[in-house]
């Protein structure tokens, strides 16, 4: 994975620039293709996802070093507390509009929490979740589907790292739900012939991130829009994924303000 800047936003005077509307629980923010933390993503000025603006992004065909599609989100950038972890989260969703139906590859939420000592990456664990494991056989191509962590046929997450695979669905993997009840032992398979247990619950969360298949990322053209993240102490926070980008008139503002000493930029993350 490339080494990736992200800048941090600190003042709250910027909020309206940035296409941030505070709320005392969380952030409703606007991103960009051309925002930090943002790779490989063009924008689809055509449709999007409902209630959230007239565009949305679109996978390739611009690709980052990694011929994926990239998008990395803070707590912070949510305006949510830095202390989350597993066990907070009440439910995620978004929304994909793909050709395909619900078998078809698809945008995946992805979960890095907190690197600890010891760890040789810049996560301690890397919880994935593909759409097409959620067995919602109502997804049909060409329409905005909405994913969830919750409902009758919630997202499903696998432990690449640990594991060595990509998703199962005999045995299936768990969810959210199964995750936050407690150590959760993943039964082994042809890459990991005995298994791994593992408690996710008090690990803190460093990114939430969406991301294309490397392996079939050049031929995904598939839309993204809509995020939206709610703790089980009642806060939310959500990105719209817009195409148009700031004026540069905006950008020019923000670099003034920065000299009368109301920003601090350059927080520098290194994802390996």
């Amino acid at each position: 994975m490339n080494r990736k800047l992200r800048i941090g936003l600190i003042t709250l005077g910027l909020s309206s620039l940035l296409g941030l509307s505070e709320a005392a629980s969380g952030a409703n923010i606007t991103l960009y293709p051309v925002s930090p933390g943002v790779s490989g993503v063009s924008g689809n000025t055509s449709t999007s996802a409902p209630g959230y603006g007239g565009s949305s992004f679109q996978a390739g065909p611009t690709l980052d070093a990694d011929g994926k599609s990239e998008i990395y989100i803070t707590l912070a950038e949510l305006g949510l507390s830095p202390t989350t972890t597993i066990a907070d989260i009440q439910s995620i969703t978004y929304f994909t509009n793909k050709a395909g139906g619900s078998g078809a590859v698809d945008w995946t939420l992805n979960l890095y929490t907190n690197k600890q000592s010891g760890d040789t990456t810049f996560y301690h664990s890397h919880l994935t979740a593909e759409p097409y494991f959620a067995n919602q056989t109502t997804a049909s191509g060409g329409q905005w589907n909405q994913w969830s962590t919750d409902g009758t046929t919630p997202l499903r997450f696998y432990d690449g790292p640990r594991s060595g695979d990509f998703g199962n669905t005999s045995p299936q993997d768990p969810t959210l739900a199964t995750l936050q009840g407690g150590t959760f032992t993943y039964a082994p398979t042809t890459h990991n012939l005995t298994g791994f247990s593992h408690d996710y619950r008090g690990e803190g969360i460093e990114y939430i991130s969406f991301q294309t298949g490397s392996a079939w990322a050049p031929g995904s053209s598939g839309l993204l829009d809509g995020f939206n993240i709610t703790l089980k102490s009642g806060a939310s926070a959500s990105v719209n994924f817009e195409a148009v980008p700031l004026p540069k008139s905006v950008w020019a503002g923000i670099v003034l303000l920065d000299g009368f000493g109301l920003t601090r930029l350059g927080r520098k993350r290194a994802l390996v």
